[in-house]
């Protein structure tokens, strides 16, 4: 019996109290798009290695995800995520670090981070994670479990699965015009992208319509829809529905006036239905990370060919406009 103590307080000893683990995978994308990635806890459920294998983990979050602060906390199954918390503690362009805590299956905690750095074919991101061991969590860790190999195989899994949702995104190359001040009539609605359809652009362009040719308002370009927010998981939409004039229109009731003023604009070009054009507006996303553009206005879609005109669909042509700010000296 005293040799089991003396052996057991021998290993508690000698064995470490400390781990680190760190994983790294070169990522084709630009560095504004990985960094984005892993800086929003909610994109963390594209690729995280515990989300694939866990099919009754269920997240809530708390703050302004994307900044220090944020927290993401989780349930689910006890022998693959368990129950936990993680809280963003520090970013910048290089780094994100965060606080992981586990309460179930047992409780600990450590400090988790992503290494960022410009490489050939990419990004090298390291995804690391580092914490203690007390006794006599060293023995059975050393014992029985490489902490190395099983926390790494995640990581490695993680930054897999990363990868292949950012592969490409190194940054869409535009076209890019000089466009003029450009007035606009138009109705703002706060809607979810679901209800949007065809009938609501009907009335809502017949409203307009009939308005300006009421104030003799002469039409200055193709309809367009400019949004003021957009969100990618529920949905809902704020945006005005809207009509360029030719000069300031008079106030309407029930519609909007507004203008983008004069400057250079980025745009993508899509070809087709306009329940397809969800590639060129995230391509027209990439672009703005990778170049770290500024707006001067809100980005828009406009209907060069559409209904009106074409009732073949594969010949409707939509811009996806992203008016940019003037580059300071």
């Amino acid at each position: 019996m005293l040799l089991l103590i003396a052996l057991v307080t021998i290993l508690g000893i000698v064995l470490p109290k400390e781990y680190s683990v760190e994983r790294s995978l070169v990522i084709d994308a630009c560095p504004a798009v990985v960094y984005d990635e892993f800086a929003h806890f909610k994109n963390w459920e594209k690729w995280s290695p515990w989300a694939e294998k866990d099919s009754i983990i269920q997240s809530t979050y708390e703050g302004e995800d994307g900044t220090v602060g944020a927290v993401h906390n989780w349930t689910g199954n006890p022998e693959i995520s368990g129950v936990g918390k993680m809280t963003m503690t520090e970013m910048n362009p290089q780094e994100v670090k965060y606080d992981l805590e586990f309460i179930v299956p047992f409780e600990s905690k450590s400090k988790g981070y992503f290494k960022m750095e410009e490489a050939e074919g990419g990004v090298k991101v390291t995804w690391g994670d580092e914490g203690e061991m007390p006794f006599p969590m060293n023995i059975i860790a050393g014992i029985f479990m490489d902490i190395d190999a099983k926390i790494g195989v995640d990581f490695e899994k993680g930054l897999q699965n990363m990868s292949e949702v950012l592969a490409g995104q190194t940054g869409y190359d535009p076209e890019f015009r000089e466009s003029p001040k450009v007035d606009y009539l138009g109705k703002r609605m706060q809607m979810n992208m679901k209800d949007l359809t065809a009938s609501v652009y009907e009335e809502t362009f017949g409203q307009i319509f009939a308005s300006l040719g009421k104030n003799r308002v002469e039409v200055g370009g193709a309809p367009m829809t400019l949004f003021h927010s957009f969100d990618e998981e529920t949905l809902d939409m704020d945006m005005v529905i809207a009509v360029p004039t030719i000069g300031p229109s008079p106030v309407v009731d029930g519609m909007v006036i507004g203008s983008i003023e004069e400057g250079r604009d980025a745009y993508g070009v899509h070809a087709g239905s306009y329940d397809t054009s969800a590639e060129t507006w995230g391509n027209m996303e990439s672009y703005m990370k990778c170049s770290s553009s500024e707006m001067r206005g809100m980005p828009y879609e406009q209907y060069i060919v559409g209904p009106d005109t074409e009732p073949d669909t594969s010949k409707w042509v939509t811009h996806v406009v992203y008016p940019l700010a003037a580059i300071a000296d």
